[in-house]
């Protein structure tokens, strides 16, 4: 079983196929199309993009090779339109949850270390919010509060530590030199918060499908300098303009979280786009109508104001646009 050059999927011969397909194709709804039994062989057409993922465990029932791949569902951490649209273009159905972080405060020279280390940060902030949603569900159903109790024993000199835990030892009845045990306040500083950061989501934990989180973010790279989104209308003409018969690059990473198993894994991957001259007026109007403000280094190709400028796109297209299909196809499977 097998895509061939017209992007139709060989499932083999026997003409019973075609019941089936027919069957399975209107039941999931997707995308694809059956193209009835030729040669012998059963085959269907599939809108562009990767195999929609609604086909596959089924699929995988049929001869022909093709590993099954478990049911799961999907979380975009995004807010953005392109990636969005980029997973429904793959056949992907998922729900959307973003992340409250202050982007500028995390800086790293690297693009390739800044990209990832943002989308990580951004799979830890949803997940804070999915656990404390979880937690505070799971209260309003029990009539009794959870605690957690973090203890631990420490050994001490009193000459060394006498006026750092002073207050603490006024708590116990006795305090020489020796071990106590402590609970309330070294057991939060030290072990009560750690613990908590490493609760599982338990509403994720408990599906019998495991939940797959994507982040990802995205940068641009010019002259060697990154850019972000630009801070106003003249950072955003500055990097247009500086587009205009030059080239530039995007560096955009991917990450995939498994919030049933914990398995975590990203990559990055880099994309150069090569420009014509851009009009002062096209630049006016990309600007006026407020969207370069909203994307990395103001770089939107497939707007159709900057579609005739483009020269070159070495990479691929849904790349720039926030998101390898390859990469989020790749990280997928092995998250699974």
């Amino acid at each position: 079983m097998e895509w061939n050059q017209e992007k139709k999927l060989d499932l083999g011969s026997g003409r019973e196929l075609e019941t089936d397909l027919a069957l399975l194709l209107g039941v999931t709804g997707c995308g694809a199309k059956s193209r009835g039994v030729q040669g012998g062989g059963a085959r269907f057409e599939a809108d562009e993009g990767a195999l929609p993922s609604c086909l596959l465990p089924a699929l995988s029932s049929f001869h022909g090779g093709m590993d099954a791949i478990p049911p799961f569902k999907l979380i975009l951490g995004s807010a953005s339109s392109s990636r969005r649209k980029i997973l429904e273009e793959m056949g992907y159905e998922f729900t959307i949850s973003t992340a409250d972080i202050d982007e500028k405060s995390i800086r790293k020279e690297k693009p390739e270390d800044l990209v990832m280390t943002l989308a990580e940060a951004k799979a830890d902030a949803i997940i804070a919010n999915l656990r404390t949603t979880t937690m505070n569900n799971q209260q309003d159903k029990d009539e009794e509060p959870t605690i957690l109790v973090a203890a631990d024993t420490v050994c001490f000199d009193v000459a060394s530590f006498y006026v750092s835990f002073l207050p603490v030892l006024r708590c116990f009845s006795k305090w020489e030199t020796g071990c106590f045990p402590y609970v309330a306040l070294i057991g939060k500083v030290l072990g009560a918060d750690t613990i908590l950061q490493k609760l599982p989501v338990s509403d994720y934990t408990k599906d019998a499908e495991p939940t797959l989180l994507i982040t990802a973010d995205q940068v641009v790279v010019y002259e060697g300098a990154i850019r972000e989104k630009p801070a106003g209308k003249e950072e955003a003409w500055e990097c247009l303009k500086g587009y205009s018969g030059g080239h530039a690059a995007t560096v955009g990473s991917v990450l995939v979280t498994n919030l049933k198993t914990g398995f975590r894994k990203g990559e990055w991957d880099r994309v150069e786009i090569y420009f014509h001259e851009i009009p002062d007026e096209v630049i006016e109007k990309l600007i006026e109508e407020g969207i370069v403000l909203r994307v990395a280094g103001g770089l939107i190709i497939e707007h159709p104001l900057v579609l005739p400028y483009i020269k070159e796109v070495v990479g691929t297209t849904d790349s720039v646009m926030g998101l390898s299909k390859a990469l989020t196809k790749k990280l997928i499977e092995e998250a699974l």
